[in-house]
């Protein structure tokens, strides 16, 4: 996927942080709520050379640094993910929460 590409390429990642999203249309609704904001956080790029060989390291700082930007309010990304098996990771994503929620 993505990360390897990176890797391979020597190639920076840019963790990006989008809030408000599920206010303007929330999941699986199909009205648009205007009116509303909508908060994009471009985060420092991180290099991946220093990752070789620790793609595992590499997704955790990306989704930490991501996470960061996101408010407790806005809950977890994947709340509305009911299957685990449609999103495995996503109890991991939700439980890192604690170490890394912004204010």
């Amino acid at each position: 996927g993505g990360f390897h590409m990176a890797t391979t390429a020597g190639a920076r990642i840019l963790p990006v942080s989008i809030v408000g999203t599920s206010a303007v249309l929330s999941a699986h609704g199909r009205h648009v709520h205007t009116g509303l904001s909508v908060e994009v956080k471009v985060h420092a790029p991180i290099a991946t050379a220093q990752y070789a060989g620790q793609r595992a390291q590499l997704i955790s700082d990306v989704r930490a640094a991501i996470l960061s930007g996101i408010p407790k309010s806005e809950g977890c990304p994947y709340r509305f993910r009911t299957r685990a098996r449609a999103r495995p990771h996503a109890r991991t994503i939700c439980s890192t929460r604690a170490q890394g929620w912004a204010s």
